[in-house]
């Protein structure tokens, strides 16, 4: 790692565009944009290996972050997306509604771990959310938008 110079700042976004999209964050006025769902951890926070295994979990995005690595001289740009991840329920209650809505929790992981960092390059799609109530409990309608938008 001697060949590796780390710089001691980031640069902190409230929104990006990736293609044709714009995607928000809970900090921007693009809120509805923030709503991605991605392949990244399993249930205890681990994140997975393999992009496409396990699944799509909802999250919403606070902000970006965008660091410059430079490794034997080339400037390598990450862009990261610090995400505050949504709770699943029992699989009664998530496929409620039948596919392709979802239900979930409305309480969210307040992660600090690796999972709550993800590369912006494993969305996989957005997502519209309704709140409501289902058997007493406040919870997420979530339907995924596959627009052909993943990274």
């Amino acid at each position: 790692m001697s060949e590796a110079v780390i710089p001691e700042s980031c640069r902190k976004c409230t929104a990006v565009r990736l293609g044709n999209e714009v995607y928000g964050s809970w900090d921007s006025r693009h809120k509805r944009s923030s709503f991605i769902m991605a392949y990244w951890h399993t249930k205890d926070g681990e994140i997975f290996t393999e992009t496409g295994t396990g699944d799509l979990t909802p999250g919403i995005i606070q902000n970006y972050y965008l660091h410059n690595l430079l490794v034997r001289g080339d400037n390598n740009i990450h862009l990261f997306a610090r995400v505050k991840w949504l709770r699943a329920l029992p699989a009664r209650y998530r496929y409620h509604c039948g596919r392709p809505v979802e239900v979930w929790s409305q309480d969210m992981f307040e992660s600090f771990g690796p999972s709550a960092f993800i590369p912006v390059a494993r969305i996989c799609c957005k997502f519209v959310r309704a709140d409501g109530e289902l058997s007493g409990r406040k919870v997420s309608f979530i339907c995924p938008l596959n627009t052909g938008t993943n990274i």
